[in-house]
């Protein structure tokens, strides 16, 4: 079990989030999301399991895919509770930097030797951003460290009420996700998982530019089809899905 908590100093700018991670989460930078509030999970555990997993060559898309799916689980019960955690930022940056340090370390910084061995260069700024949330921005949560995992298992379980499609997202090239999930085409779970299921059947050479332009035509035929009336019946789905289809082995 873990309670939930949200940090009180928040950092804006990669030498804050470098502060926070070159040591554990003090008592003192930290407050209860709420009293009592806590999940059946030991996350500290899952996030020091996925960092060794990590370190001894485990492919990051599976890794990903087990806490995505893990804390989904975990969380479903309290965000349904109390949804406005979804835009917390201090809660989801307590997350990276205290129960997921270790993994957010290994899967954005290149480990942690280089905390302690001042010959080794410190990660990118891009990097270290990724433990900090800008609520309102899109694309910041599609950055995220750990709020990323839980979108995409959002995403799949509010689709068909499964994790069935949630390997189709963690597997794609990170073109299709950035397309998807850092616009708001990934506002829409049902859109955003035919659109992958649609980039991801572009194969062969030039399958990146052809992607692109996949969307590209998708975003333009956005301005005359709305998705959310054909989501609303299994018919109009399929209907979506056709046209996406077309798109695609048009591009």
């Amino acid at each position: 079990m873990t309670a939930l908590n949200r940090l009180t100093t928040r950092p804006t700018t990669p030498d804050q989030v470098l502060t926070l991670v070159s040591k554990s989460v003090m008592a003192t930078d930290v407050e209860s999301v709420a009293a009592g509030l806590s999940v059946e999970l030991d996350l500290h555990g899952i996030g020091s399991s996925a960092a060794s997993d990590l370190a001894n060559s485990s492919k990051e898309s599976d890794v990903d895919l087990m806490i995505s799916k893990a804390l989904h689980q975990a969380l479903l019960p309290v965000v349904s509770e109390r949804p406005t955690l979804i835009g917390d930022g201090g809660f989801w940056e307590w997350l990276a930097l205290d129960p997921f340090r270790d993994y957010f370390l290994e899967r954005w910084c290149g480990g942690k030797e280089w905390l302690t061995d001042a010959s080794l260069d410190r990660p990118k700024d891009a990097s270290l951003l990724r433990a900090r949330l800008v609520s309102a921005s899109v694309k910041s949560q599609a950055r995220h460290a750990i709020l990323r995992l839980y979108i995409y298992a959002d995403c799949a379980y509010a689709f068909d009420n499964s994790y069935s499609k949630l390997p189709v997202l963690f597997e794609m090239d990170q073109d299709i996700n950035t397309a998807i999930f850092e616009r708001r085409l990934g506002l829409s779970p049902g859109l955003s998982i035919l659109l992958a299921d649609a980039a991801t059947s572009i194969v062969g050479p030039g399958r990146r530019e052809r992607r692109r332009g996949f969307f590209r035509e998708v975003n333009l035929m956005m301005s005359t089809v709305s998705p959310e009336f054909l989501l609303a019946t299994k018919e109009g789905e399929q209907e979506l899905r056709t046209l996406l289809q077309n798109v695609a082995d048009a591009a």
